[in-house]
């Protein structure tokens, strides 16, 4: 009778876990867009593209680190639908955020410049569960003035991908 009783418990308990589990949303990044090789002084946009799966959106934040080896993300743009003010920008050497054009998945940036270089995280939150998912990419300014420098080293790699390709084949 004891093991019958404990059979009965760790079904329920089991059940109880399953419906627990499928309750919790499963939220994603979609698409993240940002732009991998700016020119400084450029105006860029970065975009966040998520799917909440029925879940509500808390908040999206927007993360720069400077270097891949630094452990310190900065936030410069959040976005919370339910909480006034909706859109706020947190000043950064380097990122002039147009609050006047950004939303809540896009966010436009201001002359670029060299400053502007580095790591851009999205970071999505649900209400409730607070579940977070976040997808980050890395962004290269290049100065106008070493645009052929640029242009030559794209194509020296392009004729280096192209022989090797070549050399394969034959």
């Amino acid at each position: 009778m004891n093991t019958f009783k404990m059979a009965i418990r760790f079904w329920l308990l089991s059940l109880l876990f399953i419906i627990t589990i499928s309750a919790i949303d499963c939220i994603k990044v979609v698409s993240l867009n940002v732009p991998p090789h700016v020119r400084k002084g450029s105006d860029l946009q970065l975009s966040c593209l998520f799917d909440l799966d029925n879940a509500t959106l808390y908040s999206l934040k927007w993360f720069y680190r400077a270097h891949e080896w630094d452990r310190d993300e900065q936030e410069f743009f959040r976005f919370t639908p339910r909480h006034k003010p909706y859109k706020q920008v947190f000043p950064l050497d380097g990122i002039q955020v147009d609050l006047s054009k950004s939303s809540g998945s896009i966010v436009y940036i201001r002359r670029a410049s060299s400053k502007t270089s580095g790591k851009y995280k999205c970071e999505i939150s649900v209400e409730d569960t607070f579940q977070t998912v976040a997808a980050e990419k890395l962004m290269t300014v290049f100065n106008s003035s070493s645009d052929h420098l640029f242009i030559n080293y794209i194509i020296i790699n392009s004729l280096i991908i192209l022989f090797g390709i070549i050399w394969i084949i034959h």
